[in-house]
């Protein structure tokens, strides 16, 4: 199959529609001489995350053909929410700290001032 060929280590894009489609050149699962084996890289699936070998899919590249499962998506979208309200938190607890400093500067300055 991989008669001089030079394999290079990596997941490189297959410029097919769907932009996580890849070639895994080392991945464990490149064991079918017949076959090579395309992966997806999109984050939703928890080894892409982890930095382990990607998942393995049969979609062809093909975005209609999505096999990542809905839950996995919706679990990603749950934790982006979340993570942003936490961001909206953090800046209403940030301006009003700002605002609270801004008054003491003015009142150091008044104070200075006698």
């Amino acid at each position: 199959m991989n008669e001089g060929m030079i394999i290079l280590d990596g997941d490189f894009l297959t410029g097919a529609p769907c932009r996580y489609h890849c070639s895994p050149t080392c991945h464990p699962g490149q064991v079918d001489e017949d076959k090579w084996h395309y992966g997806c890289l999109h984050k939703a699936w928890p080894q892409n995350r982890f930095g382990d070998f990607c998942p393995l899919v049969e979609c062809g590249g093909d975005p209609e053909k999505c096999e990542i499962p809905k839950r996995l998506l919706k679990n990603m979208r749950t934790g982006k929410l979340r993570k942003r309200t936490n961001a909206y938190r953090k800046i209403e607890t940030l301006d009003k700290e700002i605002r609270e400093l801004d008054l003491f500067v003015v009142k150091v300055a008044k104070g200075a001032n006698r």
